[in-house]
């Protein structure tokens, strides 16, 4: 009797993990369907951004020229190292006179007015 109700539990397990089996195998074939499916718009997508991320590099690279044209001693704010060296210098200068200050506060607004306007292209 407790033989016969063991192989009657072997046989409940068998069936039970074979139907699992198979609901796990049916599972796959309609997922992989299903990845088939979608694949072609998943590669437009991702062409979509390649093209948007080079574009934005583009946009991004500006010519020397005018900043050299212009005499601007301000730093360029997309470079970290031109940007440091220009706050350690300013903070090393003192402003001796009411015209100094108002001018090195006029270049630090407009340095922070060029990495915000960084800023926002990037949010955007």
């Amino acid at each position: 009797m407790e033989r016969k109700r063991a192989e009657e539990e072997a046989e409940r397990k068998r069936i039970a993990e074979e139907k699992r089996l198979a609901e796990e195998k049916k599972r796959r074939e309609e997922e992989l369907v299903r990845l088939n499916d979608q694949a072609p718009f998943v590669m437009e997508r991702d062409a979509a951004m390649i093209n948007k991320r080079e574009l934005a590099k583009k946009s991004r690279v500006k010519d020397l020229d005018d900043k050299f044209l212009l005499c601007d001693p301000l730093p360029d704010p997309n470079d970290e190292k031109d940007l440091t060296t220009f706050i350690t210098l300013w903070r090393e200068s003192k402003a001796k006179t009411l015209a100094e200050a108002a001018s090195n506060c006029q270049e630090a607004e407009n340095v922070i007015k060029a990495i915000n306007l960084i800023l926002s292209e990037a949010l955007s």
